[in-house]
């Protein structure tokens, strides 16, 4: 199947030492060197959130950098994806480090399902 028709994305979630240890610049060297789209950013909370979207077999080496590698100086204490889904068209030209507040929803998105409203 063509990589067009087999596009995934989802948004993730990143806790642990990931602030002030470059891991969003890792992030996205990694997100570059698999062909991955989307962006990340720091979060209030002290941790790293964002969205990937990407074929199949890369978007699933991304999950698996995010969850287990990070950067050098990172430790990743806890991993979460949210809304994985199959997408028809990438809505990210390329990889993006965002700052907090370009895009308020993302952490939002992820914090839904919390009871703690100190996160938002």
């Amino acid at each position: 199947m063509d990589d067009f028709l087999n596009i995934w994305g989802c948004f993730f979630k990143i806790e642990g030492i990931v602030q002030g240890v470059s891991f969003r610049r890792h992030t996205k060297q990694e997100a570059k060197r698999l062909g991955i789209r989307g962006y990340c950013m720091n979060s209030k909370n002290s941790s790293v959130v964002g969205e990937i979207q990407g074929p199949l077999d890369r978007y699933m080496k991304m999950k698996a950098w995010l969850t287990h590698v990070g950067s050098p100086l990172s430790r990743i204490e806890n991993a979460e994806f949210q809304n994985e889904r199959l997408i028809f068209n990438y809505t990210y030209p390329q990889f993006r480090i965002k700052s907090e507040d370009n895009d308020p929803n993302a952490e939002r998105l992820l914090n839904a399902d919390d009871s703690d409203d100190n996160m938002t």
